[in-house]
């Protein structure tokens, strides 16, 4: 059983690098400069707005099913008609809230058509989760790596032929990019009633409440951890469009440096999901945490350095590339917001290892410190020096929780760094730091200056002993005991 999970979870790892940054770098890019700054603006901020009160849709109930129904499949017979009447009933909360919500915001209950379908996406992917959360549940772990990017591949599918050519350029709106997302959900959710299969005739639907508060008891720590992470991850759109006096038009903008960042994190979270059984399993035995933490952050964190200079470095050759008509603008957002990828790369390690060993007191703490940290720096910064406001809010909230995450972790694990790997891990940075400030004074083809020194950046790492091919395949070659 283990072998066939971690053989579908590599799988669902390679479908998701092969769809979803071609979506967020190439697809979702270009669906901006048709429509607009001011229109993606308007969409990003919007859609920020409904993931904040997402939490509404699942409050725990979605892990807690999955984790009941892997022990018993009888379960899905007997409880999942309830949990689905249940997950409805949040649904109709859910939109009631949003429009209570954009009514109090003044302007936002303006844009009703593109209001109704952003929660109506939310309510459908809700659902979906929910019975992909089943199919995993009944051990079919394969099924479940295809539909992590069947939206994506039928989103893209949809959006190719109007948005790059000239057939349906009376649909080339954000409304439109908007619905090819609500029937792609729509159509995925009729896949994996598919894919579930006969058990799916099972399901009896009724309304019933019986131990719900105990269920609600046991999975509100996760929930309030995972609404207060949505809550500070989704707060600098709105608030630039809040602040700003050209709002949707400057969260577009902001958008253009962010997508990088977003499609960079999803490298980070799926290595999170692969290390979360591999460290559930050794949870216990501090040794092999201790082992596994350093051999991590090694090949996981020490990259993420090298990769948030290459794109500070070359910000304006890459944002130059990728936004010809707005380089200049969008150039120093880019450059700073992947400085993020290091803090990110904490946040996935540390806190993994912290949500494997159930410590979501802590996490909830540090999460709640983020919303505080970063409402109040875009409170303050973005009025003074625009969307850099957000970046500045979002490099210190990331950072600081990413570093006390490390620090409790380090001190569960009874880790103490000794001096020599601190003055390694300074002096690579120092080194590789001190040579890509040292590019900017030579007059190369950038591509040749990125390659050279990408490659002097991990000989460096190698001279220092902070990162090393061979543990990489250690880890990936990690058999967890049965």
């Amino acid at each position: 059983m283990l072998n066939k999970f971690l053989k579908s979870l590599s799988l669902l790892l390679l479908l998701n690098l092969l769809i979803k940054p071609f979506w967020v770098l190439y697809v979702d890019r270009w669906v901006q400069h048709e429509v607009g700054d001011e229109a993606f603006g308007l969409f990003q901020t919007l859609y920020n707005f409904t993931i904040i009160f997402s939490i509404i849709l699942d409050p725990g109930l979605k892990n807690y099913f999955n984790t009941k129904l892997s022990q018993d499949h009888g379960l899905l017979k007997r409880d999942a008609g309830r949990f689905l009447v249940l997950k409805i009933l949040f649904s109709l909360a859910f939109f009631m809230v949003i429009w209570i919500a954009a009514w109090i915001s003044g302007d936002y209950a303006d844009h009703k058509v593109v209001l109704n379908l952003l929660a109506v996406n939310q309510i459908l992917l809700s659902f979906l989760l929910f019975l992909r959360a089943i199919l995993t549940g009944l051990g079919k772990y394969q099924h479940d790596s295809f539909m992590s990017v069947i939206d994506r591949v039928l989103m893209v599918i949809m959006a190719l032929p109007v948005f790059f050519s000239s057939y349906f350029s009376e649909w080339k709106n954000i409304e439109a990019f908007i619905a090819i997302h609500t029937v792609a959900y729509a159509l995925s959710l009729l896949i994996c009633l598919l894919m579930i299969g006969k058990p799916v005739f099972d399901i009896k639907i009724k309304l019933s409440f019986k131990g719900f508060g105990t269920i609600m008891r046991q999975t509100f720590p996760f929930a309030l951890f995972t609404g207060l992470m949505l809550l500070y991850i989704s707060a600098d759109f709105i608030m630039i469009e809040r602040l700003l006096p050209d709002g949707f038009e400057q969260a577009g903008l902001y958008r253009k440096g962010y997508r990088f960042l977003q499609a960079a994190s999803m490298f980070a979270l799926l290595f999170g999901n692969l290390l979360l059984p591999i460290f559930s399993t050794i949870v216990h035995d501090k040794n092999e945490m201790r082992k596994m933490l350093i051999t991590v952050f090694k090949i996981f964190v020490i990259p993420s350095i090298t990769v948030a200079l290459i794109c500070y470095t070359f910000r304006m050759e890459i944002m130059g590339a990728a936004y010809p008509d707005n380089t200049a603008e969008v150039a120093d957002t880019f450059g700073l917001l992947m400085l993020d990828l290091v803090a990110i790369s904490l946040f996935y390690l540390f806190g993994t290892a912290l949500t494997a060993m159930h410590a979501l007191r802590w996490l909830n703490i540090f999460a709640g410190l983020g919303v505080i940290v970063n409402i109040g720096l875009n409170w303050g910064l973005i009025p003074l020096i625009g969307i850099k406001g957000a970046v500045v809010a979002t490099l210190v909230t990331h950072g600081l929780v990413g570093i006390l995450q490390m620090i409790i972790t380090l001190k569960k694990y009874e880790i103490i760094p000794g001096v020599i790997v601190i003055f390694k891990v300074i002096g690579f940075v120092a080194l590789s730091l001190f040579m890509f400030l040292l590019s900017n004074q030579l007059d190369f083809n950038w591509l040749y200056e990125l390659v050279v020194l990408s490659a002097l950046s991990f000989t460096f790492a190698h001279l220092f002993k902070v990162f090393s091919i061979k543990e990489v395949f250690v880890l990936l070659k990690s058999k967890v005991n049965e």
